[in-house]
């Protein structure tokens, strides 16, 4: 039995008896007509509107010990998935710099090759000022280039655009956690976890929906309250 659980009996248990004879009475006047049969519809109302408040105060702390457990929950997962994160980059940070030395002519020879196609960039870029978009003309170009690389490799075993499998693997290929993308379009682990955070401590996030069972349900049993004591 939960702490929650608990306090409710505590609320609850001193006004058993009560809520007991309101039933024997009821009871009582289930066999009678008439005003009768009103008197006893208003004692329902009587009993279950105690009911109702009382078991809505412990089904409060219930809900705000459930809520309290969500919140704790995802806060430890997501400081968790923030240090396999840090984590991953660290040891992919020592993984590269140990095979620097077998990597930096690699290295060079690709940022000699950015420099080389700098001048189509600024091209590229000039053409685009007078609304003469040569890019997807280039993705394609591109396109081009990555299927006649995997026919030439399926013959050949030989890459023409890109280095070998070892040399991407030693040099470029590290597993860890994924950012963001630029586009929106995916979001990381930790991103999401932060947006379930986010959530449980929003007003009617995860912990406010559960703390808001016990009280809809005090509401109702003040309203049930309201309707036994109207005027007949």
């Amino acid at each position: 039995m939960g702490i929650g659980e608990d306090i409710a009996d505590a609320f609850t248990k001193p006004f058993k008896p009560m809520i007991d004879g309101f039933k024997k009475v009821q009871d009582f006047f289930d066999s009678l007509p008439g005003v009768f049969k009103e008197i006893k519809n208003r004692l329902d109302l009587i009993k279950n509107g105690f009911d109702d408040i009382f078991g809505g105060i412990g089904d409060e702390f219930t809900g705000l010990g459930e809520g309290l457990e969500l919140g704790v929950t995802d806060i430890s997962a997501f400081l968790e998935f923030i240090f396999i994160f840090l984590g991953s980059y660290l040891s992919c940070g020592v993984y590269f710099l140990t095979n620097l030395k077998g990597c930096i002519f690699y290295y060079l020879v690709e940022v000699f090759g950015q420099i080389l196609y700098l001048p189509v960039r600024l091209i590229v870029w000039f053409l685009l000022l007078f609304k003469l978009n040569l890019q997807p003309t280039i993705d394609k170009i591109w396109v081009g280039l990555e299927k006649l690389d995997r026919v030439v490799y399926k013959y050949a075993q030989v890459h023409i655009i890109h280095y070998p499998h070892g040399v991407r693997q030693r040099c470029y290929v590290c597993k860890r956690l994924k950012l963001d993308s630029k586009d929106g379009s995916y979001k990381s682990i930790i991103t999401r976890q932060g947006d379930d955070v986010k959530y449980d401590f929003s007003p009617g996030g995860g912990i406010a929906q559960k703390f808001s069972e016990g009280t809809n349900r005090i509401n109702r049993g003040g309203e049930e309250l309201k309707s036994a004591f109207r005027p007949f």
